[in-house]
């Protein structure tokens, strides 16, 4: 063996034992395979570590001229809201995950975690993943378990039917009225009182059977009905006068007692109302044109007042 060979088996065998040792990082492709401690924030730069004051699964500290990058809960596959398209991450949801990130207030990457309705409470319960962006509505109930920032839409419910249906106002819905639901996916005071209600995994299996027959129609918040009718190329349509239970906002989901921290939250309520005044449109627009076309005044009846949203109203004082 030449010197040339040695010097290259030397190289290798140094180098080889430190690539076995590095492990899976536990991504979105298998979100349940590590623990949250393994799934915390972790500072890109290898000089900087997070804070280790800080719990595992908790907020890093926004901000830095370090990125950090953080675990966020989305849907798979909802359109309007988060899908894939051409390989590229597309929806509004997504829109949101990528202003703030950019957003010098809080400077992060991210991985998606694929959440289903149902999971998204424990998602941030357990601390599995750092923020929850997955049309996540801001109950009363969910309160007591998480902390929100926002809110960054605001919908009512309507029902979306096959474009040959009969179905054309409330009075149509009998008690025979098969109305599918994703499971967790609505407060209980959305919850329609009239038809009978049955429920799936998520709103990509009501869609399916919706088309397929198997339901009359779906019902959930309007505009991720809209979504699913772009979709469906013109087989579903949104009766969006039929409203069968209270409008509801939705908030970015946050593991409970983050918004205590008041140095992060202003950050937050920062990035979030800048956002609101200058990233919402354009995000609208492209991720929910059916919407668009059938509301000329789209703003007005889905964006929440940006005033709303601003740290004064929203943080603790800092001492």
């Amino acid at each position: 063996m030449n010197r040339h060979r040695i010097g290259m088996c030397m190289v290798l065998a140094a180098v080889l034992p430190l690539v076995s040792c590095q492990g899976d990082t536990g991504g979105p492709s298998d979100p349940t395979g590590t623990s949250a401690a393994s799934r915390s924030p972790a500072v890109l730069d290898s000089e900087a570590a997070p804070e280790p004051s800080r719990p595992p699964g908790s907020l890093p500290l926004f901000g830095s001229k370090k990125r950090v990058h953080i675990y966020i809960g989305m849907k798979n596959d909802q359109p309007g809201w988060t899908q894939t398209v051409g390989y590229k991450a597309a929806g509004f949801d997504n829109s949101v995950a990528d202003f703030l990130g950019k957003e010098k207030e809080l400077n992060f990457s991210f991985d998606r975690v694929d959440v289903p309705s149902g999971e998204r409470d424990s998602k941030l319960v357990n601390r599995d993943v750092q923020f929850v962006i997955a049309t996540y509505s801001m109950t009363d109930y969910r309160r007591n378990l998480v902390d929100f920032l926002g809110p960054y839409m605001a919908t009512p419910q309507a029902i979306l039917v096959r474009a040959d249906s009969k179905i054309k106002t409330t009075a149509d819905i009998k008690s025979s009225t098969r109305l599918c639901t994703a499971k967790g996916g609505l407060p209980a005071s959305a919850k329609p009182t009239i038809g009978t209600v049955v429920t799936e995994d998520d709103y990509s299996d009501c869609a399916k059977k919706l088309l397929d027959g198997n339901y009359d129609a779906m019902f959930t918040d309007t505009v991720i009905l809209y979504g699913y009718a772009d979709q469906s190329n013109g087989k579903l349509e949104v009766r969006p006068d039929i409203n069968l239970g209270d409008p509801t906002e939705y908030g970015i989901g946050l593991p409970k007692d983050s918004l205590k921290d008041p140095v992060n939250c202003v950050k937050m309520f920062t990035a979030l109302h800048d956002f609101l005044l200058e990233g919402w449109e354009a995000a609208f627009r492209g991720s929910l044109p059916v919407a668009v076309q059938k509301n000329s005044n789209f703003i007005q009846n889905y964006r929440p007042d940006p005033e709303r949203v601003t740290p004064e109203k929203n943080c603790p004082k800092q001492g």
